[in-house]
């Protein structure tokens, strides 16, 4: 993935997390089990793309010197 692939997919994680935490907001008395997975692995995913970012900016860093 390019580093503007990567930047584009964590601001639509974070859209996605957004959406997710409003809607268990809005409904606390359902059963939000499925929900909190999703959002617990919305957010392993975004802890991996930050981590490919930081990869790269380090390469970069790096290859600088």
């Amino acid at each position: 993935m390019s580093k503007q692939e990567n930047r584009d997919r964590i601001v639509q994680l974070l859209e996605d997390l957004v959406e997710k935490a409003n809607y268990i907001n809005n409904n606390p008395d359902k059963e939000l089990c499925l929900e909190l997975d999703l959002i617990m692995e919305d957010l392993r995913s975004l802890y991996r793309m930050y981590g490919v970012l930081k990869k790269e900016c380090m390469q970069r860093h790096e290859d600088a010197f």
